[in-house]
């Protein structure tokens, strides 16, 4: 295998196969209380349920019943690529 050969299988996943992004639409002060809890966890089983918690809400919004999902743009409210928050 050539040298390009071996850094196109490493970067091949990288590459962006859409410029059609989706970005959702946050509460910024329900998302910093929430990282802000996380950042107190201390044990790595807390803190992987908490991040689930989450990712689980930004991909089902019929699960949010934290308010983590805002409809409309504002000052209060942050919008982000849906497969950046993600991963």
């Amino acid at each position: 295998m050539t040298s390009n050969n071996a850094s196109y299988l490493i970067f091949k996943d990288l590459e962006i196969t859409s410029n059609n992004y989706i970005m959702i639409i946050l509460n910024k002060e329900k998302l910093i209380e929430f990282l802000s809890d996380v950042n107190t966890l201390c044990d790595l089983s807390s803190i992987k349920n908490k991040i689930f918690i989450l990712k689980n809400v930004i991909t089902n919004h019929q699960k949010d019943k934290e308010g983590f999902i805002n409809i409309e743009a504002s000052e209060e409210t942050i919008s982000i690529r849906k497969d950046v928050i993600i991963s």
